[in-house]
C-alpha cells in the first residue's frame, strides 16, 4: 500500500477488526463501540474491500475469523498499541492522573517492594491504582500482550526480549527450627536434610541445586511450592529447611526460628524490573518504572545475617 492509498484509510476501520477479531459477534462488537448493527455492517464490508478477503465467515450465532484475519490480529493488536501510544506522548502528571497499572510480582518481591512503593504513590498520585498479578509461566508474553505493564523479577530469570532495570539485591538464608539444623557447617549433611523448595513462576531452575551439584551432591526436597509465606509456615511445624532471600526470611518468618547463611556459598539475588519495548518511551510507564526504583532504595535494608532463633 502507498502512501497516497494509506492515507485514505480510516484509523476506525482497524479498530472495528480489532473488536470484531475478540468479540466474534456485529452486534457485541457494536455495543462496545457504541454503533448501530447497520454501522458495523457497513464498516465490515469497507473492511473486505480494503483488504480484499472476507475476514470473517458467519458460523451459528458467532462469526469465525478467515485464515487472513487471523493471521491480522497479532499485527494489528501492536499497531494500534503503538497508535496510541504515539497520541498518549507528553506530559505525564502524576498527581493529576487517574489510572491503574498492573504488576507482575511473586510474594517474595510484594514483600519487598510494595510498602514502600504503595507509600510514595498515595504521595506523589493518590489517583492512580495498582492491580498485582500472580506469576505467570511466560513473564514476556504477559507483557507483549498488554496483559501486565511492568514486571518485578529476579535477573538470572529474565528474559533476554525485554527491557530490564536493577532495583536492589538481596542474598540467601536457611530457615528451620533449631532443633532441625542437625548439620553445623557441613554440606554434604546439610544436603542430607529434608528441605522444602520454593519455585515462583520467574524461577529459572535453583540456585541451591546448582551449588550442591557442582559438588557432586544432592539434597532430599519433601515438598515444592509456588509461596514463601506457606513455607515458612511448614518449616515452623516440622524438621524441614527451606532456602530463601534474607529481606522475606526476616520480615515474615515465626518467632523462634533459626535463620542462619547456608553452609555452600551461594551468589546474592539481584532483583529488577522488566518491561516490554513498546512502552519504554511512554511517559506515564517511564514515572511507574522511576518510582519503583526508588521505592526500592527505600526499602529497609539488611542487617548482618543472623546465626540464632528470631525473636
Amino acid at each position: 500500500m502507498n502512501k497516497i492509498e494509506l492515507s485514505k484509510v480510516d484509523l476506525n476501520l482497524l479498530v472495528t477488526l480489532s473488536v470484531l477479531l475478540e468479540e466474534r459477534s456485529v452486534t457485541t462488537a457494536g455495543r462496545r463501540l457504541g454503533r448501530t448493527p447497520s454501522a458495523m455492517s457497513h464498516a465490515l464490508g469497507r473492511l473486505r474491500e480494503l483488504i480484499g478477503d472476507p475476514l470473517f465467515v458467519r458460523v451459528g450465532h458467532r462469526l469465525q475469523p478467515t485464515p487472513v484475519a487471523e493471521s491480522l490480529s497479532a499485527p494489528l493488536h501492536d499497531t494500534l498499541s503503538a497508535v496510541e501510544s504515539l497520541i498518549r506522548q507528553g506530559p505525564f502528571e502524576p498527581a493529576r492522573a487517574e489510572r491503574s497499572f498492573r504488576l507482575v510480582a511473586s510474594d517474595y518481591l510484594q514483600r519487598v517492594l510494595l510498602p514502600e512503593l504503595v507509600a510514595r504513590l498515595r504521595e506523589e498520585a493518590p489517583g492512580v491504582d495498582l492491580r498485582l498479578l500472580p506469576v505467570v509461566p511466560d513473564v514476556a508474553a504477559a507483557l507483549a500482550d498488554d496483559s501486565a505493564d511492568l514486571a518485578l523479577g529476579v535477573s538470572f530469570s529474565a528474559p533476554e526480549r525485554l527491557k530490564m532495570r536493577s532495583l536492589c539485591s538481596d542474598r540467601f538464608v536457611c530457615v528451620s527450627r533449631p532443633e532441625s539444623w542437625r548439620c553445623g557447617d557441613d554440606v554434604a549433611a546439610w544436603a542430607a536434610l529434608p528441605h522444602a523448595l520454593v519455585a515462583p513462576g520467574l524461577a529459572v531452575g535453583s540456585a541451591v541445586d546448582r551449588a550442591l551439584a557442582e559438588r557432586g551432591l544432592r539434597r532430599r526436597i519433601v515438598i515444592t511450592m509456588p509461596h514463601f509465606l506457606a513455607a515458612l509456615a511448614v518449616v515452623a511445624a516440622s524438621d524441614l529447611v527451606v532456602t530463601l532471600p534474607e529481606r522475606l526470611a526476616r520480615a515474615l518468618a515465626p518467632p523462634g526460628l533459626l535463620i542462619r547463611p547456608p553452609p555452600v556459598p551461594l551468589a546474592p539475588l539481584e532483583l529488577v524490573s522488566l518491561w516490554h519495548p513498546r512502552v519504554h518511551a511512554d511517559p506515564s510507564h517511564r514515572w511507574l518504572r522511576e518510582l519503583v526504583v526508588r521505592a526500592a532504595r527505600g526499602a529497609p535494608h539488611q542487617d548482618p545475617v543472623s546465626q540464632g532463633p528470631l525473636g
